[in-house]
């Protein structure tokens, strides 16, 4: 995790809001991850076609926090400097 102190941030509300998009963004990356290692969203594998979707829809999903906390991160760097 990071240091949030660093960032001086002002609202609590805020801070909370990133801390859990971080957490939420390293579980899908884990469960990204697994799917990667079993290959379990493979429907020749599996065969459920269901699982292919919810993996591209996580896929969807980690980009989508991944780039909300960069832009937060920066916004906060920004602030302080």
């Amino acid at each position: 995790m990071y240091c949030w102190g660093i960032f001086n941030m002002d609202n609590q509300e805020d801070k909370d809001a990133i801390k859990a998009g971080m957490a939420a963004l390293e579980v899908l990356k884990m469960q990204m991850k697994l799917f990667d290692i079993f290959g379990i969203d493979d429907p020749e594998v599996t065969g459920d076609h269901e699982l292919m979707e919810f993996r591209a829809d996580c896929q969807i999903v980690v980009e989508a926090l991944d780039r909300i906390v960069k832009f937060a991160k920066k916004r906060w760097v920004d602030k302080v400097q």
